[in-house]
């Protein structure tokens, strides 16, 4: 399998008894959906085709409004590092941009 792209996000959210306080307690479920790619082969009068399309993998994941948050400060720490990376490329492209032969 090669890598993953974010496809979509998607949510289901429900209630479940704590039988231990006997209260509802909300939760959500997160459905995330990735594409890859996906090669099949087929065979038509004797002759084999390789075709190329996109797969759908989902994962899915219950959590609570907390876990809710702490995903969400993950992603913004990472988006930080991330346009750090960004503002490196930025850079570096400049460089080899300078450096090419012209």
């Amino acid at each position: 399998m090669g890598k993953e792209r974010l496809y979509d996000i998607r949510t289901n959210t429900t209630m479940r008894v704590d039988y231990g306080t006997m209260n509802l307690v909300p939760e959500v479920e997160l459905i995330i959906l990735s594409v890859h790619p996906e090669y099949k082969i087929t065979t038509k009068a004797k002759e084999q085709f390789i075709s190329k399309g996109n797969g759908l993998t989902e994962t899915r994941i219950v959590t609570s409004l907390a876990g809710i948050n702490e995903i969400i400060g993950q992603l913004q720490a990472t988006a930080a590092s991330l346009a750090q990376f960004d503002q490196l490329a930025s850079g570096l492209n400049n460089v080899i941009e300078q450096s090419k032969v012209k």
